[in-house]
């Protein structure tokens, strides 16, 4: 409680831990290609094209568009609104 308040006067807000999740719980699966893009997403630290991730990849983008669409449906890649749509590796369990 003391803690609570020091932290409330320093303008800090107490960490919220989500549940863990249940032991039954199975992370969504991806297909070879999803899994290929997922890991060059992780690595990079800005968002990438998809001429940028045909190049990186090896894969084309007949490959790609699909890959990345189910990435997004399994909510691991958010996609931005650029000048040049890009997109970029996410949490999930992180709210945007």
């Amino acid at each position: 409680m003391a803690r609570d308040n020091v932290m409330r006067g320093a303008g800090l807000r107490p960490e919220r831990v989500s549940a863990p999740a249940p032991a039954n719980h199975t992370p969504p699966s991806v297909s070879p290609d999803e899994r290929a893009l997922l890991a060059i997403l992780v690595d990079c630290k800005t968002a990438r094209t998809v001429g940028q991730l045909c190049s990186v990849s090896g894969l084309d983008r007949e490959q790609i568009i699909p890959a990345l669409a189910g990435l997004r449906s399994k909510g691991l890649v958010s996609r931005y609104n650029t000048v040049v749509e890009s997109f970029a590796a996410r949490f999930p369990g992180i709210e945007v």
